[in-house]
């Protein structure tokens, strides 16, 4: 991998890891009220963007995992990123890698991942953030991965987003060409 490919990776999880961070706060500030308030009953859009909030947090999630393990020179994905199972496999190691080597306080409790984790949360990623399917709406997913996975999940966001020097991301301070996006999008004009 060419150094500007490698510097084009780390941009994207940069981008990926703070557009996990805005889809997490959305999803915890609605967790936050419905636990303040047991009786509120929110109307449909606020459920939707609830499930949108959590399905997007997974998804750009395992969009920065990913791209950290095609960067990643201890890990054999490389640029085959089409092979699936390999990736999966990769991530499942590097998952159990990650949560063996913390610290955890007392009383906390140390998640230990089930085996389908990886493979569970590209799913999430496919069938319920990012690819219309009619599974989105028909089966509990989503349901099933925030009961089984997602404390999980959880210290893989909080590793990454603390110590972004673990990713690779110190030294990375603009996003290349998505800044200029910014500067584009004023052309655009008033809305209609």
């Amino acid at each position: 991998m060419s150094l500007e490919e490698n510097i084009d990776y780390k941009q994207s999880i940069k981008f990926e890891m703070l557009r996990a961070e805005f889809a997490f706060s959305e999803f915890y500030r609605v967790c936050s009220v419905r636990l303040a308030n047991p009786e509120w009953q929110p109307d449909e859009k606020i459920k939707l963007h609830h499930f949108d909030a959590y399905a997007r947090w997974c998804g750009h999630m395992y969009e920065a995992f990913k791209a950290f393990l095609i960067i990643n020179p201890e890990v054999e994905v490389g640029g085959n990123t089409r092979d699936v199972s390999k990736i999966d496999a990769e991530m499942q190691k590097e998952t159990t890698n990650i949560i063996s080597s913390m610290d955890f306080n007392q009383g906390e409790v140390k998640p230990i991942p089930e085996a389908s984790f990886s493979t569970a949360l590209r799913q999430i990623r496919n069938k319920c953030s990012f690819h219309c399917t009619t599974e989105r709406s028909a089966i509990s997913l989503l349901q099933s991965f925030l009961n089984q996975h997602h404390n999980v999940l959880l210290v893989i966001y909080m590793k990454f987003r603390n110590t972004p020097e673990y990713i690779g991301l110190e030294g990375i301070d603009t996003f290349g060409e998505i800044e200029r996006f910014f500067d584009i999008s004023t052309l655009v004009g008033p809305e209609s």
